[in-house]
């Protein structure tokens, strides 16, 4: 196909209005996954990234939001995840449906996936201002631009993605610079309205 007769549109789009931008909680620190509870999503790295950070920052709150899908032998278990929550090593909020509130009650949001499409996460919680830290893997790359809205870390390596997590923790001024990007990269590239324009046109 030649070049000219090709269009890439970045993902289907964010409603900028509905994941509008939200101040960035920096007192009550919480880092997010969003995700269907699956191994290849980088549940466990998410895990034992925590393990590793838990203790140094006591103050600091991970959590996980998702459903378990019991048909998928990739899943989690429901008896895994009671576990960690007992331990007291994340919190578990389960299935959500108002993604607006959710993602903006993070202070970093985390997508350490195997590989993805483009991932709506990532675009919802950048339109919400939120810094990101994901896999260098094709999908979550294209999503993010690294060093500027988040981190990209090494694929399933826990220890790569507790240091991007730590570096935005520990440094508010980072976040909130990260934060900005965020939100003018979403404006610029992941609007709905443009991608919808996009598509009407090429018709």
């Amino acid at each position: 196909i030649p070049e000219s007769q090709t269009v890439l549109i970045p993902g289907s789009g964010v409603d900028l209005q509905q994941f509008d931008v939200q101040p960035l909680p920096l007192t009550n620190k919480i880092v997010l996954m969003a995700c269907r509870l699956l191994a290849d999503k980088g549940i466990y790295e998410f895990h034992k990234s925590v393990l590793l950070l838990k203790e140094k920052y006591p103050n600091v709150r991970f959590v996980l939001v998702g459903g378990i899908d019991s048909d998928n032998p990739a899943s989690l278990t429901e008896q895994e995840l009671n576990e960690w929550v007992q331990k007291g090593d994340l919190e578990w909020w389960g299935h959500q449906s108002n993604m607006p509130q959710v993602l903006s009650q993070a202070t970093v949001v985390v997508l350490p996936s195997y590989r993805e499409g483009m991932p709506k996460v990532l675009l919802e919680a950048q339109a919400l201002g939120r810094p990101i830290v994901t896999t260098d893997v094709p999908g979550c790359r294209e999503a993010i631009e690294n060093n500027k809205t988040g981190f990209l870390v090494t694929v399933r390596d826990e220890q790569s993605l507790a240091n991007a997590i730590e570096k935005l923790i520990t440094n508010d001024n980072l976040c909130l610079e990260f934060s900005h990007n965020a939100r003018v990269l979403a404006e610029q590239k992941f609007d709905i309205e443009q991608v919808v324009k996009t598509h009407i046109n090429i018709y």
